[in-house]
């Protein structure tokens, strides 16, 4: 079991790698503008040569969005694109703060003479529980870009 979740895909599209680079160029704002952000375009980033870095087009929870680390590979006039799907580096670090709140409130409850289940079934609970919000929102956002891409590119299955 991984602790960190990551999802390679390879796609198969019936496209050119130009024809993939241009359909997926349309669908990629690429200047972050907040609020004021183009909701025609589903994702921000940039493609370049080929390679790309993407993440949902959203102004709530950013982090619990995908960031989608992808490159087009040409083959005999068709392409394979190969997308990897990482959790945000901003997840991990309020992941890991988490994890010290957690250690902090341990601590706490060691130092201060009363220690029993429940002072460290709190942090412990906390600490689960935020784990498994974050997978879960991961692999559900995960699903919802690969599906979106699928339909960029024509992708049946």
């Amino acid at each position: 079991m991984r602790l960190i979740p990551h999802n390679k895909v390879i796609l198969l599209p019936e496209l050119t790698a130009d024809e993939v680079s241009a359909l997926l160029s349309n669908n990629i704002q690429t200047e972050f503008h907040s609020f004021l952000s183009d909701k025609s375009r589903y994702f921000d980033g940039t493609i370049h040569d080929y390679k790309f870095g993407i993440q949902k087009n959203v102004v709530y929870l950013r982090s619990i969005t995908p960031q989608i680390n992808g490159e087009i590979i040409s083959n005999d006039g068709q392409s394979i694109v190969t997308l990897i799907f990482k959790v945000p580096y901003r997840t991990m670090i309020g992941f890991c703060i988490t994890i010290l709140i957690c250690i902090a409130f341990s601590i706490i409850f060691l130092l201060g003479g009363k220690s029993s289940n429940v002072n460290f079934t709190v942090p412990l609970g906390l600490l689960v529980f935020t784990y498994f919000v974050d997978i879960y929102f991961f692999n559900l956002e995960s699903r919802q870009a690969l599906a979106f891409i699928k339909k960029i590119l024509k992708i049946e299955k």
